[in-house]
């Protein structure tokens, strides 16, 4: 009853309405961290580096890099609880200037950022489906080729649309988009269980050998391995860990 009347006694203030849960806020940093990138790239961070075991070792110390990053996201987040997350931060921390300046460099990252979620929808879509008996209608119109893959009408379209949708919910407000997340959190999270199940049975230690290898021509537009050795390859991948690595700051 009290935690009730806080929440009115803030609405009336003039504050912000505590409407999202815990699990909420792990499905929006779970939807932002791994999103569906992560499935669709798995292939070429070990063609960039030269095997699964390259890949995994640069994935392991880019988590390691960025848990300071992390730790201090959560002490910002527990002692500025208030809306605007980094631009906050740093308007209360460096002033005015430098928080404008942050503000446009996160729209900037954004605005790139979002575009390519819709076109790693498209390809999921394509990928996945479009060789499915009675789903040879996906494929059945390619509009062009870049880099060595090729992008489809209606894949694209049904990723617009989707996009639209989620424009569409985060106007409605902060927990229609939970919702959806939620939902899409539990569907990723179902079918990484799964996989790793049946991992365990047809899987085996022999298909991470060599621990390096270079590739060319893999195809599909993926890039080939260009280090030259274990190192360069971890390199390679490390450089890109950042960039999968980002959207916990979506939580603030």
């Amino acid at each position: 009853m009290a935690d009730k009347n806080a929440e009115v006694a803030v609405e009336d203030n003039g504050g912000m309405k505590k409407t999202l849960s815990l699990w909420n806020f792990f499905t929006i940093g779970f939807g932002a961290i791994i999103g569906t990138g992560w499935v669709l790239q798995v292939g070429d961070w070990m063609v960039v580096g030269g095997g699964p075991v390259p890949a995994m070792i640069a994935f392991l110390l880019g988590a390691i890099f960025l848990v300071p990053v992390g730790a201090v996201f959560g002490e910002l987040t527990a002692a500025i609880p208030i809306s605007g997350g980094i631009v906050e931060y740093v308007d209360r921390s460096f002033g005015r200037t430098l928080s404008y300046i942050t503000g446009w460099l996160l729209a900037l990252g954004n605005g790139i950022l979002c575009p390519w979620e819709a076109i790693a929808i498209s390809t999921l879509v394509s990928e996945m489906f479009g060789s499915l008996p009675g789903l040879e209608w996906l494929r059945a119109v390619k509009l062009y080729t870049i880099l060595g893959a090729d992008v489809y009408l209606f894949p694209t379209l049904i990723a617009l649309g989707f996009a639209v949708y989620v424009i569409f919910l985060n106007f409605r407000g902060a927990s229609s988009a939970a919702k959806l997340q939620a939902f899409l959190t539990k569907a990723l999270l179902c079918g990484m269980l799964l996989a790793m199940g049946v991992s365990l049975f047809t899987g085996s230690p022999e298909h991470a050998m060599p621990v390096f290898s270079q590739v060319t021509g893999a195809g599909g537009g993926k890039p080939a391995t260009e280090g030259t050795s274990l190192f360069a390859g971890i390199v390679s991948v490390l450089v890109l860990t950042p960039f999968f690595y980002a959207g916990f700051d979506t939580i603030p």
